[in-house]
């Protein structure tokens, strides 16, 4: 069950009593103002507070009701008796608080008109009382607006002079509200003290239900925040308490893969420094062994001499090649290399390149072509970055090849969305199960295709960042020309990477 049902469910059974006891308290008012006689059932107030309005008026006008009738059984109302009926009406008002008051009226004129009916020095029209033997609704909405009050009496008499009196007893509405309310708001505290006690059990076997998953939460929390990541935390339910144990649950798996990674990351680091060492151990000592020869005078010969200076050169050229592959790699790396992608037509880009290069190797027992199938086809690239690649490719083709009659062969076909280029040679070739092997890092295979040949092994990992930096993929087959054939596919619709 999730939480906002629980707690919805919490405060519905909290309610529930209180509420049933509320009912009780209106059919209990609504009987009693029934009995009293002053009201009909169709005619049954709507709320506690109108239930309660009408019993404090019954009780006060019947009551008062009660005294005037004992007073006119005492006293004839006659003219001459008109005074003293005055003065007891107004100690039955002064009695009564204000809350009812009388009004004594002729045809044409009050004769007794209280004070709690003046309302900014204005009194109340004749007209706005109702006519003598008027049976009917009487006007109290005006009434309420002007005066707070509302007509409950009509007695009408006649004197014995033969003017017509109307007698009202009248209800102060106002002053009765406050004494309800607090008649009204007393009971609804009782109720809402009893909800409340009942809520607070509830909520108690509830908030447990929220407390231990959130209390196992952060303790698995602590645990990672030392360093601790083999906590975990089953997640039961499809709360939002869960759903969050659910989400730690991924974070705390996702950190235990960056920390595999990480330490992934660390051991290549080492094993990239350690062959970085190796790799500059060598043409380092060459040159200081060359230029230990010829500070010592053992280059004691025009032709010695430069050997040992055409060395030194050559490792120099060997160490700078490594640096510049290595910040190339580290660049890519941080994707911080500038790339700069056009649309290019692949058949020519792969022509203008391998003419290029056959100018390298006119004089060596290599033979360099170049085919191209399919029709025109435009792909974004990097001119740059892929002329690199290719280089790379058909330079390690070359020194790798170990043939007195070395072919290398470039094709291109394009179908559909795809752009294949390999590069294919007759060479040694790489064993199967080392054809993923050749594009990690440092990586030189066996003796055929290693050491004595020279490179920093970081040729091909550099070739497949750049690859993939066009969305593309690079790997490596056996060829048909019996040696090693490297495959690179690009797509022809690249969209805009400027980058």
């Amino acid at each position: 069950m999730r939480i906002k049902q629980r707690l919805m469910l919490t405060y519905v059974v909290a309610m529930i009593m209180p509420v049933l006891l509320f009912g009780l308290l209106h059919v209990v008012l609504n009987g009693y103002s029934l009995m009293q006689g002053n009201t009909s059932p169709e005619k049954r107030p709507d709320s506690l507070v109108e239930f309660a309005l009408q019993i404090n008026k019954t009780n006060v006008v019947e009551r008062t009701s009660r005294k005037i009738d004992q007073l006119f059984d005492t006293v004839s109302f006659q003219s001459e008796n008109v005074d003293q009926v005055k003065a007891d009406l107004m100690e039955i008002e002064r009695v009564n608080e204000g809350r009812v008051v009388m009004v004594i009226l002729n045809d044409t004129e009050f004769l007794h008109y209280p004070k709690q009916l003046l309302k900014n020095g204005k009194r109340l029209e004749v007209d706005l009382f109702p006519v003598y033997g008027f049976d009917g609704d009487y006007p109290n909405s005006e009434l309420i607006t002007r005066t707070g009050y509302t007509i409950q009496r009509q007695h009408d008499f006649t004197t014995d002079t033969g003017e017509r009196i109307r007698f009202f007893i009248l209800y102060g509405i106002n002053r009765e509200l406050g004494s309800t309310m607090y008649f009204v708001f007393n009971n609804l505290i009782t109720l809402l003290f009893l909800g409340l006690g009942i809520m607070g059990i509830l909520n108690y076997f509830v908030a447990r239900s929220i407390t231990k998953p959130l209390e196992d939460l952060q303790q698995a929390t602590i645990a990672v925040r030392q360093g601790d990541l083999s906590q975990s935390i089953v997640a039961k339910g499809k709360d939002k308490i869960a759903d969050l144990s659910r989400s730690f649950e991924e974070m705390r798996l996702q950190l235990v893969e960056n920390e595999t990674l990480r330490q992934g990351y660390e051991d290549n680091r080492k094993m990239m420094l350690s062959n970085i060492s190796h790799d500059l151990r060598t043409p380092v000592t060459a040159i200081r062994l060359h230029a230990d020869g010829i500070i010592d005078g053992v280059a004691d010969s025009p032709e010695k001499l430069e050997r040992y200076v055409r060395s030194i050169r050559q490792n120099a050229d060997a160490m700078d090649r490594l640096l510049r592959e290595l910040t190339i790699l580290s660049n890519l790396d941080m994707e911080q290399e500038p790339f700069h992608f056009n649309a290019i037509r692949v058949d020519g880009f792969i022509t203008d390149l391998v003419e290029e290069l056959q100018f390298d190797y006119e004089h060596q027992p290599v033979r360099l072509s170049a085919e191209y199938e399919g029709g025109p086809a435009e792909v974004r690239l990097d001119v740059f970055q892929i002329r690199r690649v290719l280089v790379n490719l058909i330079e390690n083709a070359v020194k790798y090849g170990d043939k007195e009659a070395l072919n290398v062969h470039v094709k291109g076909k394009c179908v559909g969305n795809i752009c294949r280029i390999e590069v294919a040679d007759n060479g040694v070739g790489v064993p199967r199960d080392h054809l993923e092997d050749i594009f990690k890092r440092f990586y030189r295979g066996d003796e055929a295709r290693s050491g004595a040949q020279g490179g920093g092994g970081l040729g091909l990992s550099i070739a497949r960042r750049i690859v993939h930096r066009h969305d593309g993929d690079i790997w490596a087959e056996t060829s048909d020309l019996g040696g090693l054939k490297i495959v690179m596919e690009l797509p022809v619709e690249g969209g805009d990477q400027n980058g």
